[in-house]
C-alpha cells in the first residue's frame, strides 16, 4: 500500500477510509515519509535509526521496492554491524538515563536535551558510551 501511496498527498485520508488500523498506518506513512532519507554511512544510518518507529526491516524492504539507487546490500550489512556490536542507537541505549541527569542538578525538558546530546556523541563515537564519559561530557557543556 505504502508504494501505491508514495506520491498521493492525502495519503493519510485514503487510509482511513480504508479502515487501516492505526498501526497500519503508522507503518505506511512512515515508510513514505522517509522514502528519501540520505543512507549512505553507518553514522546515518544510526541517527535515522534514533528516529524510525517501525522496524527496520520492514522500512527497508520498501526501500528497496522503491528506490533503484537505495544501496540495500551497504545498508544491510551496516545494520547488521550495529545490531552484533550493540551500537547505541536510541536513548535507552544510552549508559546513562534522565536519573543521572536528574542527579546532576537538570530537570525537565533540558534532561531529554542532554540525553539527546549525549546520543548524538555516541552515535559517532559509541565507546564513548560509557557513564563516567557521558557525565564528564555533560558537565563540560553545561
Amino acid at each position: 500500500m505504502a508504494i501505491l501511496l508514495k506520491d498521493i498527498s492525502n495519503a493519510k485520508e485514503i487510509l482511513e477510509r480504508l479502515k487501516y488500523s492505526g498501526a497500519e498506518q503508522t507503518v505506511i506513512l512512515s515508510c513514505i515519509r522517509n522514502s528519501e532519507y540520505k543512507l549512505s554511512s553507518k553514522i546515518e544510518l544510526k541517527q535515522f535509526l534514533s528516529t524510525l518507529n517501525i522496524p527496520f526491516n520492514t522500512y527497508h524492504q520498501y526501500r528497496t521496492a522503491i528506490d533503484p539507487n537505495y544501496q540495500r546490500e551497504n545498508i544491510h550489512a551496516y545494520y547488521q554491524e550495529v545490531q552484533n556490536m550493540h551500537e547505541p542507537y536510541q536513548l535507552k541505549n544510552l549508559a546513562i538515563n534522565g536519573n543521572a541527569v536528574k542527579e546532576l542538578g537538570y530537570q525537565g525538558k533540558d534532561i531529554k536535551d542532554i540525553l539527546q546530546r549525549c546520543l548524538n556523541a555516541v552515535i559517532k563515537n559509541p565507546e564513548n558510551n560509557t557513564i563516567e564519559y557521558l557525565i564528564n561530557m555533560i558537565k563540560r557543556t553545561s
